[in-house]
């Protein structure tokens, strides 16, 4: 088994398994809308630790991802599948944007919601920047490898939504913001 850390939250994976299943077992707070087909990039991860217990970026995660951005630990969940023991540490796109957009939102001192605003802004337009640089070998290849399958990715409607739930009871379980400091 490897042990796997995602946004925080600890489960086992298994080795030859994707990331992205991992995080769908545990109810880890992860993108999935094409249904792990390499085609949405939601998934979209940072390594924090351990990435050398990940296979190598696959032709997919090159296409969608820049060098130096693969060089700074992203990957795609879909695409990266366990091979070592871990650890390994996972922030997610996804929970960024949840918990920058909590802080822009619910933080009673406006200096922490003007920088969480901003942070939040400049992740949006680096994730637009990023995949329409890439435009249109991103959107070629994906065509090209799923044909129909890009427009109705998902395979087993059952399986998503029980996913989705258990992301929903885990993002449920754990406290949006910090705890509200008195000033």
């Amino acid at each position: 088994m490897t042990k796997v850390i995602i946004n925080g939250v600890e489960t086992e994976g298994i080795p030859g398994e994707r990331l992205l299943s991992t995080a769908r077992r545990a109810g880890a707070h992860i993108g999935f809308v094409c249904d792990g087909n390499g085609a949405c990039t939601t998934c979209e991860c940072q390594i924090t630790l351990g990435s050398h217990f990940l296979s190598p970026p696959s032709q997919t995660e090159r296409t969608w991802l820049p060098r130096w951005r693969l060089d700074q630990g992203y990957r795609l969940a879909c695409q990266a599948g366990l091979r070592g023991p871990g650890p390994i540490e996972v922030e997610t796109r996804a929970d960024q944007l949840r918990r920058l957009t909590y802080r822009s939102l619910g933080s009673r001192d406006a200096d922490e919601r003007d920088q969480a605003r901003d942070e939040l802004f400049d992740l949006l337009g680096d994730m637009a920047w990023t995949h329409l640089s890439r435009y249109p070998a991103n959107v070629l290849e994906a065509t090209a490898r799923l044909g129909w399958r890009l427009l109705f990715p998902i395979k087993d409607t059952q399986k998503y939504l029980d996913d989705a739930g258990r992301v929903s009871d885990t993002l449920a379980s754990r406290p949006a913001l910090p705890p509200k400091r008195d000033v």
